[in-house]
């Protein structure tokens, strides 16, 4: 080998080392986060896995005891009343995500009773959100009534069908 060639892949060598060392730590670091994402992944599912266990016991706990039916003078006479009343209003999705983002966007300026009014309001409109009950949630928090957090949270594990249903069960209920 000719000295001009050995200096010169001498040279190289200390560039193919130090590429081969980044590329390493890189396949490392993807490694530890696939690792920490698949991790993070299989606790939420045995969260979520956990959450409606719960929620039958409490729902029966909290279930009110069964009464006498009402006399028939107090319930509705079915022939008065048409099938345009009987069906309940569909929920506005958009005005719904509107109150939601007031809530969330009043409850991180300070202004607790305006989150509180916007975010009862959303989960009126749309009580399967599980974020509109956390929000709600954590207005009454800040507010000190934990009485109402607690209902929000609780809510939140009964009612909501899409969103972070498993924070839900993270909190005090």
């Amino acid at each position: 080998m000719a000295p001009a060639v050995a200096r010169r892949r001498a040279q190289l060598q200390k560039y193919v080392r130090l590429v081969v060392g980044a590329a390493s730590a890189l396949c490392l670091v993807a490694l530890m986060k696939v690792a920490v994402a698949r991790n993070h992944a299989e606790s939420a599912a045995r969260r979520e896995s956990a959450a409606p266990q719960l929620v039958p016991q409490r729902a029966e706990a909290t279930a009110p005891a069964q009464t006498e039916p009402a006399p028939a003078a107090a319930q509705p006479d079915p022939a008065a009343s048409s099938p345009a009343d009987m069906v309940a209003p569909e929920p506005d999705p958009k005005e719904a995500a509107r109150a939601k983002h007031a809530s969330r966007l009043a409850l991180e300026r300070g202004k607790v009773a305006d989150a509180i009014e916007a975010g009862e309001q959303s989960v009126t409109l749309d009580p399967s959100d599980a974020e509109a009950w956390l929000i709600l949630g954590a207005a009454y928090q800040e507010k000190g009534d934990l009485a109402q957090a607690r209902r929000s949270f609780r809510a939140c594990l009964t009612e909501s069908k899409r969103g972070p249903k498993w924070e839900c069960a993270q909190m005090p209920h």
